[in-house]
């Protein structure tokens, strides 16, 4: 009898473990990489285009080569941060990943084929109801102040790599005020 008291005391333990570990990993995993991406230098809220995608400067397992990558990390800690990416006449998208690396937003950045459920490419984060509804724009509420956003468009080659990057600049990543409605 006492040997299945301790197997279930350890099937237990190893059920809290799990479960805990579970829980712990996405947000470890996503800190790693804003931390990481902060010690490059990354600046906070900016966007920035990643290399474009060659065995080479491949850092990651299987990113597509036919697509640039701009990402930026932000922090709501002072406040409402406003998301906004250009239109891309091709595949493109804007994706918002929390700091448990779930992805709270997705808008379509795709000038030429609008879905109208998904067409948006701009969004206010914040972590509090201190924000007014702006016009047309949607506001995300995140628990944790941290996270990335991600602006993929297609641009399998040169010259539409280099229009993705001259295209990045207009994007904004930035503090956001009732008085930019």
């Amino acid at each position: 009898m006492k040997r299945f008291v301790w197997i279930g005391a350890f099937i237990l333990v190893a059920a809290i473990a799990h479960m805990a570990s579970l829980r712990a990993a996405p947000y470890m995993i996503m800190s790693k990489v804003i931390r990481t991406m902060a010690d490059r230098g990354m600046p906070l809220h900016r966007f920035i285009i990643s290399s474009r995608i060659t065995p080479q400067t491949q850092t990651i397992v299987r990113p597509s080569p036919d697509l640039a990558y701009s990402i930026c990390r932000f922090d709501l800690a002072n406040g409402p941060i406003i998301i906004k990416g250009t239109m891309w006449a091709g595949y493109a998208s804007l994706t918002i990943f929390d700091a448990q690396t779930n992805a709270v937003f997705i808008g379509s950045l795709d000038s030429e084929n609008p879905d109208e459920n998904s067409s948006q490419n701009s969004v206010i984060l914040t972590m509090g109801s201190d924000v007014k509804a702006a016009k047309n724009i949607p506001i995300v509420m995140l628990k944790k102040p941290t996270g990335l956003a991600l602006i993929r468009r297609i641009a399998p080659t040169t010259a539409l790599y280099e229009q993705a990057q001259l295209l990045t600049k207009s994007d904004v990543c930035a503090p956001y005020s009732a008085s930019q409605q």
